[in-house]
């Protein structure tokens, strides 16, 4: 199972990463003008105020979540680690790129939230392990995310 899931989740890591990188470096950060995103997923993110912000911080969860949960199932020591190291890698990779677009600006508010994104993914990757453990020891298995079987 582990040899199916681990690849599906790099790819999924790696497609959002590159999702959050593409977005962040589009000369205009009005996501209504990019095509592929649904009409509902658009307005939500250029709706202002806090959606304007936690924007930035969903997409890292969920970079955040996959990265941990990656390296659970490898075995890594420093799992919760690269979890959160690589999501706040990506941020800064995202805001430091916007310093070479001259229609946009790095913003320490959208860093903010991607370390609050980072931590929150991290908390339910750490969630699902936790669970999954549990769920596993009661039918007797033995087996979970990242219990080595």
């Amino acid at each position: 199972m582990r040899f199916i899931l681990i690849p599906i989740l790099w790819l999924l890591a790696l497609v959002v990463s590159g999702l959050m990188v593409y977005l962040s470096w589009i000369p205009d950060s009005r996501m209504e003008l990019v095509p592929w995103i649904p009409h509902w997923l658009a307005s939500w993110a250029d709706s202002g105020g806090s959606a304007s912000t936690m924007r930035t911080a969903v997409p890292v969860a969920f970079a955040s979540f996959l990265f941990a949960l990656i390296g659970r199932l490898m075995d890594w020591k420093y799992w919760r680690v690269s979890g959160v190291g690589s999501a706040l890698i990506l941020v800064m990779l995202a805001e430091a790129g916007q310093f070479f677009l001259p229609q946009r600006s790095p913003n320490w508010g959208d860093v903010l939230w991607g370390v609050a994104g980072a931590v929150a993914g991290l908390v339910v990757g750490v969630a699902v392990v936790v669970l999954s453990r549990l769920f596993w020891r009661k039918k007797g298995t033995g087996e979970g995310v990242g219990s080595g079987q």
